[in-house]
């Protein structure tokens, strides 16, 4: 049994997990510890189409996508010390309705004032000078943003853990957290199905699973699980798409390679089930 004392145990090894702890190593805290129970990035983060779009109607969400956005595309290999490709430029359009124009026009005048390039054009003119193969029907508005895209969830999350294990942090997968042990009000004990670990602080990364662990301690938190499927589909157009974001039959998509595109609902569905 180890009876190593972490500074930090953060639960869960997916892009949420893996980001808080490559944050923590980059400002000194080394004596960190990482638990995953399957592999570095094999749960929801897997399942993610990681679409990298600003078209967000609310300006605090807006700036952090826009943080976020040039943090993948501007400094991501250079601070995680990562020579692997994370992110895809292929553009992102947002099409609208009559009915969406005023807060499309909201949205495309905040990311300008961000210092974003941004555009909306007529849906004519976007299917004549942007991208021909598209069908505007019901469409009257695209706001267009050329340098956002896609990322790669699986390499992100892997280039972060290998900063975190070139620093001095710990990862252990294969690992499942079975409980917490309170001391003093404080969690001072994470037990997993292999070992007990002690940590000054504890971090839950763990997703839709994080109710799983903090009903140990008869806490939970108000989280309510959404499903969304996501289709698979190739093409032959012979002009690489960009992503997408159609409001009038809600739903998104991006390319997938040269040759598939992922396709998904922007309606989440709150089905009454578990976690898998």
């Amino acid at each position: 049994m180890s009876r190593r004392r972490f500074d930090v145990i953060i639960m869960g090894a997916g892009i949420a997990g893996a980001s808080i702890a490559y944050h923590l190593v980059k400002k000194g805290w080394n004596n960190i510890l990482v638990i995953e129970k399957e592999c570095v990035g094999c749960g929801q983060t897997s399942m993610s189409s990681a679409l990298i779009r600003l078209h967000y109607t609310e300006p605090v969400i807006r700036e952090m996508a826009v943080y976020s956005w040039r943090f993948w595309r501007d400094k991501f290999n250079e601070e995680v010390d990562c020579s692997e490709k994370v992110f895809f430029e292929t553009g992102v359009g947002f099409a609208g309705s009559e009915e969406h124009s005023e807060s499309m026009e909201e949205v495309v005048k905040g990311l300008r004032s961000l210092n974003v390039d941004c555009e909306l054009y007529e849906a004519e003119d976007f299917k004549a000078n942007i991208y021909r193969n598209i069908n505007i029907e019901g469409l009257r508005y695209v706001a267009w943003e050329p340098q956002s895209g896609h990322g790669d969830p699986q390499t992100s999350v892997n280039c972060f853990i290998n900063y975190v294990k070139k620093n001095g942090g710990l990862v252990k997968e294969g690992e499942a957290v079975k409980k917490l042990v309170p001391s003093n009000g404080m969690i001072d004990q994470v037990v997993t199905d292999k070992d007990v670990y002690y940590g000054e602080y504890v971090v839950n990364a763990l997703g839709v699973w994080t109710n799983n662990v903090l009903s140990t301690i008869n806490k939970t938190l108000p989280i309510k699980i959404g499903m969304e499927q996501v289709l698979q589909i190739s093409h032959k157009v012979e002009e690489y798409p960009p992503g997408w974001g159609d409001l009038v039959l809600g739903f998104y998509s991006r390319p997938d390679g040269s040759k598939r595109q992922l396709i998904g609902g922007l309606d989440v569905e709150y089905p009454d089930i578990p976690p898998i």
